[in-house]
Formats: C-alpha cells, sequence, structure tokens
C-alpha cells in the first residue's frame, strides 16, 4: 500500500523489484481474484477443473494487479503528498514502468479470457478494466470514490459469466454476486476516503 516504505535518495535492484510488486497490491489483488474466483464456482456449481481454475485465478490477479498499478500510474502526483512511499513517488518505479505494467497485466488477462473461456467472459472483463481506467483516471476526482463499488463488482461478474454466459440476464444469482461485492466495496471507501479528500487543486492539475 505504500505505507512505511522509506523513500531513499538511491535504490538498490531489490528495491525496483519490490517496487514492481508494491504497485501490484498482491494481497489485494488476491483478495479480489478470490471473488472472482467464487463467482466462477458458484456459476459452474462447484469446482471446475484444475486448470481452468489456474488460468482463471492468473487471468483474475493480473486483472487486479493492474487496476492497481494504473491507479498508481494515475495519482503519481497526488500520491507525493499522500502516499510518498508508494512506487512512483519514491521513485522506485519511472512513471512510465508503472503505466507498461498496467497495460502488460492487462493485456495478459484479457488474452487468456479470451483463449480460456468465452466472449461474455471477455467483453465484461474489458468493459470493467476499461470503467476501473476511467474511474482513476477521472470519475473518482468529479464524480467521488463510490463511483467505484458497481465498477470493482462487474469484476465478479467475469468469474460468473467465465462458466455460465448465458444465464447473466436471466438469473438473479449474478446480480446478487454483484450486489454483494459492491455494497462491500462501499463500506471499505467510506472508512478509506475521509483520511485521503479529493483535492481540487489536483483535479485542476
Amino acid at each position: 500500500m505504500g505505507q512505511g516504505n522509506e523513500v531513499k535518495s538511491t535504490y538498490t535492484a531489490g528495491d525496483r523489484l519490490a517496487g514492481v510488486l508494491d504497485i501490484t497490491r498482491p494481497i489485494l489483488s488476491t483478495m479480489g481474484a478470490l471473488g472472482v474466483a467464487a463467482g466462477a464456482a458458484l456459476a459452474y456449481g462447484g469446482f471446475p477443473a484444475w486448470n481452468k481454475c489456474l488460468i482463471g485465478l492468473i487471468a483474475a490477479l493480473l486483472a487486479f494487479a493492474g487496476i492497481h498499478a494504473f491507479n498508481d500510474y494515475a495519482d503519481k502526483r497526488r500520491d507525493v503528498v499522500c502516499w510518498p512511499g508508494r512506487p512512483i513517488p519514491s521513485k522506485r518505479l519511472k512513471e512510465w514502468q508503472g503505466l507498461v505494467i498496467a497495460i502488460g497485466s492487462y493485456a495478459t488477462a484479457l488474452v487468456i479470457v479470451w483463449f480460456g473461456f468465452n466472449s461474455t467472459c471477455f467483453a465484461v472483463s474489458a468493459v470493467a478494466i476499461a470503467l476501473g481506467c476511467l474511474y482513476s483516471g477521472y470519475l473518482r476526482d468529479r464524480v467521488g470514490y463510490l463511483i467505484l463499488p458497481p465498477i470493482e463488482g462487474m469484476l465478479w461478474l467475469c468469474g460468473w459469466t467465465a462458466f455460465s454466459p448465458d444465464t447473466l440476464f436471466t438469473s438473479w444469482a449474478p446480480w446478487v454476486l454483484w450486489a454483494f461485492s459492491a455494497t462491500w466495496q462501499a463500506g471499505h471507501i467510506m472508512v478509506y476516503s475521509p483520511l485521503h479528500p479529493i483535492s481540487t487543486l489536483m483535479i485542476k492539475s
């Protein structure tokens, strides 16, 4: 999360490698990926074949990693004040490196979904990723933090559509899952956002 990281004048190769890991928020990405896995298991009615579980987990981890990396790239100026220990403001990573990590994670995740699952899952995943980028780059500072929960919930729908694409709009179950994710995320944001108010100066810059 960028907390507790010492800002140095120079960094070792190990420090920079740790920055690559840090920008993807491995703990938060894993938590999100488990939510996607829950959607997949519910849609399948149990646990799919191990190879499907593995590639689905990798795709979900990469999607969440990309979202976190792009968020850091979009927040490169505000993080100098809010989270100076994060990889970009601390200069463990360059701005372009954060963007490359985000794009690479997104692209790999979508390729896996396209070849490993189905077109509906791919479409939901692509829209969720696009809206996630729009949130970090534009919507958050102009609409507010609470625009994120419905976007975040879409990633859980990706898990559902991986195994039951035809029921996305004919069953209430995936939307209950979406609502659960959105509600949890909204609660998290209501605790988090007062500590990180949106600055008008940051919006104008």
